[in-house]
């Protein structure tokens, strides 16, 4: 009977999905499954497990995995929950279901069944004691009471050994007791990306702003004491603390994919493991500390989750990508910035192509299915970047590349383009088209920005429906392309 509803209950969230998506589609035909995007994961208590939340087509469900890599169910969710918590006695919370994340929270078995929904949580660490929000408060909840906590106050982490709560409040980290008294901690940081406590409550690992990019400090919780971690050219950020021992972990996202980093804090000892061209979206210890689970994607894959040991060795692949390409993406070549290069599906010598420069407003290493679809579709170039990166410069060693046709250039961008923008870039690509969604307010448009420029502007919506849109812009385009390629 309980599968039976959970199939029931699968097929109303497809028909859902496909009302929702406001996609027209031939009689008779249904779009092809998106692959899957896992939006977290975590251990069960034995290290046996792992539990996924994953969303596909706008549906979300809960799949369990024992390990090496078996599947042992994947149950529907009404909603489509942001986080997944294991708490002390196994039990499964499942938090941020909603836009804004205020739907209550859910309360499930380690076999994910359901055990009831409570209040709008935040965090916890038992089913007693946890902070909630109420309306635009934030509560914490104990057994022996209810604490408000400071107006302002973000990123909450119980600290059960000190029963009291960090936070950031403004631009500082602080400690909350419960009778509702703050004592600040680190002071005077600027964009704080993630914070992690050890297990002892003695110290806090936070990524913040230093300069130009996102630096590791270590701040000890007595005396606020900071000290910054060795710092790297690129961003480190995604801090997590093993919970056991003294073993930290953060991410160095460089040109090429990001690095992930353990440290040693005792003696500082670090062990690195290189993600090549890979985007990580989570990455969860094992209650021994042992090992982690990562989640990650690439320009050729969608997500997967691996579980390894913090040295990187004994990689297993619990979860494997439901979509892999077969396609072999490249950094920019050296002076054109960050940013990933894929080549035409079909290149053939002597001959030049047309090339697509899409702007990312994510990491451009990450999975796409709208830029995969759009690659492959149109026989085309393809160069992922962000749109400060549009230098001169990059133009320069873009055209360079023997196989470039200079004259036929699109820019797809997925946020609004103005016109003054748009003459800007024509006037560093003579020979462009530029694919936008059309500002809030503003007509669907096409305007010619010179003899051999023009700006395409199309409906506005959600991400999803603008990158479809730039895909069917560029299909249309592709229309009789290989016609259209002569030789050099």
């Amino acid at each position: 009977m309980m599968k039976l509803a959970h199939q029931l209950t699968a097929a109303l969230l497809a028909t859902v999905c496909l009302r929702v998506s406001g996609v027209e589609l031939p009689e008779g035909k249904l779009p092809a499954p998106a692959p899957a995007i896992v939006r977290d994961v975590a251990f069960d208590l034995d290290g046996q497990r792992i539990f996924a939340l994953v969303s596909r087509d706008r549906a979300c469900f809960l799949e369990i995995w024992k390990l090496p890599a078996t599947s042992t169910g994947s149950f529907p969710m009404e909603s489509c929950p942001a986080s997944l918590q294991v708490i002390s006695d196994g039990t499964l919370l499942l938090t941020g279901a909603g836009s804004p994340p205020h739907a209550p929270a859910r309360w499930l078995t380690p076999e994910g069944m359901w055990i009831r929904d409570s209040d709008v949580i935040v965090t916890a660490i038992s089913r007693q004691s946890y902070v909630r929000r109420v309306g635009l408060r934030l509560e914490w909840k104990t057994p022996s009471g209810v604490t408000t906590l400071p107006s302002g106050l973000t990123r909450p982490i119980l600290l059960p050994k000190s029963m009291s709560v960090l936070g950031l409040l403004g631009d500082a980290i602080v400690v909350v007791d419960e009778s509702g008294s703050v004592r600040p901690i680190a002071t005077d940081l600027r964009d704080v990306e993630s914070i992690a406590v050890s297990p002892d409550e003695r110290d806090a690992i936070f990524s913040a702003r230093r300069g130009n990019g996102h630096d590791v400090a270590l701040t000890s919780l007595s005396t606020g004491k900071v000290d910054w971690i060795q710092s790297d050219p690129s961003d480190e950020t995604a801090v997590t603390w093993a919970p056991r021992g003294n073993k930290v972990s953060y991410l160095v996202r460089g040109f090429s994919g990001p690095v992930l980093r353990t440290v040693h804090v005792p003696t500082g000892f670090q062990l690195p493991i290189d993600f090549r061209m890979r985007h990580i979206s989570k990455v969860s210890w094992d209650l021994k500390a042992e090992r982690f689970a990562v989640v990650s994607s690439s320009p050729s894959e969608s997500d997967r989750i691996e579980v390894m040991n913090y040295n990187g060795e004994g990689m297993t692949r619990v979860r494997p990508p439901d979509k892999t390409v077969l396609i072999e993406p490249e950094r920019l070549p050296e002076g054109a910035g960050e940013g990933v290069l894929v080549r035409p599906p079909t290149l053939l010598y002597n001959r030049r192509y047309p090339l697509v420069v899409w702007l990312a407003t994510d990491d451009p290493i990450r999975w796409s299915s709208r830029r995969i679809e759009a690659w492959r579709e149109s026989n085309r170039g393809m160069v992922v970047t962000r749109k400060a990166n549009l230098t001169a410069r990059f133009w320069e060693v873009l055209r360079a590349l023997t196989w470039v046709d200079a004259a036929s250039i699109t820019i797809v961008s997925t946020e609004a383009v103005v016109r003054t923008e748009a003459s800007a870039l024509a006037a560093l690509v003579p020979a462009v088209t530029i694919l936008a969604p059309a500002p809030p307010g503003a007509r669907a448009s096409e305007t010619r920005l010179g003899k051999r420029a023009k700006l395409i502007l199309f409906r506005a919506g959600e991400r999803d429906v603008v990158e479809s849109e730039a895909a069917r812009q560029l299909r249309k385009k592709g229309k009789g392309l290989s016609k259209r390629n002569g030789d050099r």
